[in-house]
């Protein structure tokens, strides 16, 4: 009796597996032949860059379709994102005005390059005749960055009037970091090498339009939240966590670009840009009150605060465009990704380019 209610068991899992396994190729083949197709997702994005890191692949056009939506990315000679026209890029020998650095937010995630907080500043300074170039990079640490430009410097691009720091609360309180990933065949970045099941894995998920259909769907439903890890987000507002040694390592790596812009006749502009959740705080709060973490949402800007004065820099904060959009009920993030949303970069470049364009001028 037992054996037959066991292979009864056996029975019933196979017949719901190959039921399952049936009901996704004929959705697969439902999906393609409505002309629907598998989201490319950045393929090709990466190449392995310094101490097992990487930045942007040279010349890629790719693209994506995410929850939030399709979006493409393009890079010049150099790997710096730009337009798919290439108006904003550059390329070795090119002077260049203003040099933009910074993380996933300074790259853009998901959202197309005028959408993006440098790109935005791009258009406007073109109708002065200045040009502004984007190497911010998605999971770059200050570090990265720092790499990145005296790289860049020699291939004898630098920037003539302003280095621009897009400071997050990550890079302000991680400054010591170094990021370091596996660049795949693909161009996509993995944090390890994968064995057979997981290159299998990764291909389904790339390759499969039913995969990135049902992503998509549940990202959409609102049952799955934005791509964030809390943890480390209510650690990065800890009341009770030490800032002492987040300033210095944040000092040590801006002092070295500072000293570049100098050595290229060129100013240090920092800006603080928070993360949407700031501006819905209670939320945090609320998370981290069972755990019994007192939370301070102005950790990381005073941190920027205090490192700007140091350095003599100007610091513009970005908080009070998020909070202006918050107030009239916008979306300030992507539908669940808590990156900008395109009006929220836009906004931001708003304000950041007149504070950059009066550098310029007193320049």
């Amino acid at each position: 009796m037992l054996i037959s209610r066991a292979a009864r068991a056996l029975a019933y899992a196979g017949i719901l597996a190959l039921t399952a396994l049936v009901s996704a190729w004929i959705a697969e083949g439902v999906f393609r032949y409505l002309g629907d197709s598998a989201s490319i997702d950045l393929g090709g994005l990466y190449t392995p860059f310094g101490n097992r890191s990487y930045k942007v692949a040279p010349n890629v056009d790719t693209e994506a379709k995410w929850s939030a939506g399709e979006f493409s990315v393009h890079a010049d000679s150099l790997g710096l994102r730009c337009d798919a026209a290439r108006k904003y890029g550059t390329k070795s020998g090119q002077p260049v005005d203003v040099i933009f650095m910074g993380d996933s937010q300074g790259f853009g995630n998901g959202v197309n390059y005028e959408d993006t907080i440098a790109g935005a500043v791009a258009i406007k300074a073109s109708a002065r005749g200045e040009r502004v170039v984007n190497c911010a990079v998605g999971g770059h640490s200050m570090r990265n960055q720092e790499e990145l430009v005296s790289w860049l410097r020699k291939q004898e691009v630098k920037a003539r009037e302003a280095y621009v720091v897009l400071l997050t609360p990550v890079l302000s309180l991680y400054a010591a970091t170094y990021t370091h990933a596996e660049v795949g065949p693909d161009g996509r970045l993995y944090g390890k090498k994968y064995k057979t099941l997981g290159r299998m894995i990764v291909w389904f998920k790339t390759h499969a339009v039913i995969y990135a259909r049902l992503r998509d769907a549940l990202h959409n439903s609102g049952l799955v939240p934005p791509a964030q890890d809390l943890p480390q987000v209510i650690q990065m507002y800890c009341a009770g966590a030490p800032t002492d040694e987040a300033r210095t390592n944040l000092v040590a790596v801006l002092t070295k670009i500072q000293a570049a812009a100098k050595e290229d006749g060129a100013k240090l502009l920092l800006a603080y840009v928070p993360l949407s959740s700031e501006l819905d705080f209670d939320t945090l709060t609320k998370a981290a009150d069972p755990m019994g973490i007192e939370l301070n949402r102005d950790r990381p800007l005073k941190v920027c605060e205090t490192v700007a004065a140091q350095l003599n820099a100007s610091l513009c904060n970005l908080r009070p465009v998020l909070a202006g959009l918050h107030d009239k009920g916008e979306r300030l993030s992507l539908r669940g990704d808590p990156h900008y949303a395109p009006a929220t970069s836009v906004a931001c470049a708003d304000a950041l380019w007149p504070q950059l364009e009066q550098l310029i001028d007193k320049h």
